[in-house]
């Protein structure tokens, strides 16, 4: 499934804005990278949009929330305004803004971390608004909000990005830090000095990136060499990730959440590397059932063959006149009235069986029997008694009566017809 990312700026969305933008087929390669105004980003078609925050717009913060709060928040509509007023409450002195201006997304392990301690995200809650509502008039509304960089995520690498006028030091903090705002996982923002690179370089060990317009000045103030990075690149690894910002008012509810998160994950079944051995095995296990499957078929289709075999057989040791074999059943009752005709034996449509069965149904049953018939008619092995006031009498009884002989009545009208039990 092909990505439309679009990297979002600062600024509110204006007729003017220009937005930088990627096209990636399979979540892996690029096939367009190049910026265009809101209303000439590529049609979204079939593809998933994918909206990047920027790094600066996001501040990363750790929380404690009461027992029992964060699972009835992530899994009832209802229960969201609590949580979020929750977290307002929470986050009220460790914001620069008011909280109630600010949009907030709970880290994907949420409802997973041990004793209510999670990751939250916040921006301006505005200016995500203004952003998304501007790509949902242009026709390419956003599927997911991925941030940039996440804390974790980076935790065990520097990058180094902006402009070459105003370049910035990135790097993920764990534990008390004095950049971090709160105990945990957290992500600073510098720009790049040298005493930026020499708090970034604090831990050893950890890998430079930069941008190729920013190597030379990144290497100058780390002492040490880099590694090459871009923009795109960096935005296929955090398409990766299962973060999504759009939560809250931002997402419409629990089973659009749902429906993405299945989305994402039957898009991770069907491309992601890691999944290969899986896609392999589904593969195998659809290949064995299509060939058991058609084995199955093929010894159904020969034992149903081996039976009318067997039949045709029968047919012609038994009536040896007949050489051509067209339907054996058929054929075979056929020649057997043939011989019934041929010995003067009485066949169950003959008129006197039938008669017999009308005789011993009106002298067993003095109801029927009081009835007297305008006439009868006979013909194509059937005994029509017409003329008979046949409305209160009971169809199952009578063929009950007649149990005893192979014959069956149905009521027409105000006729009674008895015909073979074997007739068709």
């Amino acid at each position: 499934m092909a990505t439309l990312i679009v990297f979002l700026p600062m600024d509110l969305p204006q007729e003017s804005s220009q937005l930088e933008y990627l096209v990636t087929p399979d979540g892996r390669t690029v096939t367009a990278h190049s910026s265009a105004a809101l209303a000439l980003l590529p049609a979204a078609g079939g593809a998933e949009v994918v909206a990047v925050a920027p790094v600066q717009a996001l501040s990363w913060h750790q929380v404690q929330l009461p027992r029992g709060l964060l699972g009835k928040g992530l899994g009832a509509d209802r229960a969201l305004p609590r949580l979020r007023a929750v977290l307002e409450g929470l986050l009220e002195e460790h914001v620069l803004d008011e909280p109630s201006h600010l949009h907030f997304a709970l880290a994907p392990d949420a409802a997973q971390t041990r004793e209510g301690m999670v990751g939250v995200a916040a921006c301006d809650r505005a200016w995500l608004q203004a952003w998304m509502h501007a790509l949902e008039r242009q026709q390419r509304p956003a599927a997911r909000i991925l941030p940039e960089f996440a804390p974790l995520a980076t935790f065990d690498a520097i990058h180094v990005i902006g402009p070459e006028s105003a370049p910035r030091v990135v790097f993920s903090t764990r534990g008390p830090s004095p950049l971090a705002q709160d105990a945990g996982a957290g992500l600073s923002v510098l720009p790049l000095t040298a005493d930026a690179a020499l708090l970034a370089d604090a831990s050893l060990g950890k890998a430079v990136f930069a941008e190729p317009a920013l190597a030379a000045l990144a290497e100058r103030q780390f002492k040490r060499a880099v590694e090459l990075s871009s923009r795109a690149g960096r935005a296929l690894e955090a398409l990766a990730l299962p973060w999504d910002l759009a939560q809250f008012d931002l997402a419409s509810s629990s089973g659009l959440r749902s429906w993405r998160r299945l989305a994402r994950l039957l898009k991770d079944g069907l491309r992601a590397p890691q999944w290969r051995a899986a896609r392999w095995a589904a593969a195998a296990l659809v290949v064995a059932n299509l060939a058991g499957l058609n084995a199955w078929a093929w010894a159904q289709r020969a034992s149903l063959e081996a039976k009318r075999q067997a039949v045709r057989e029968v047919l012609t040791s038994t009536f040896p006149a007949v050489k051509v074999v067209l339907d054996a059943p058929v054929q075979m009752a056929r020649e057997v009235q043939r011989q019934r005709l041929a010995s003067g034996a009485v066949s169950e449509g003959d008129f006197e069986v039938l008669l017999a069965a009308y005789a011993d149904l009106t002298g067993s049953w003095p109801e029927m029997g009081a009835k007297k018939p305008a006439g009868m008619d006979y013909g194509n092995s059937e005994l029509r008694v017409k003329g008979l006031d046949l409305g209160k009498v009971n169809l199952a009884e009578i063929n009950g009566r007649v149990r005893a002989r192979p014959v069956q009545v149905r009521i027409e009208g105000d006729s009674l017809v008895l015909f073979a039990a074997s007739a068709p």
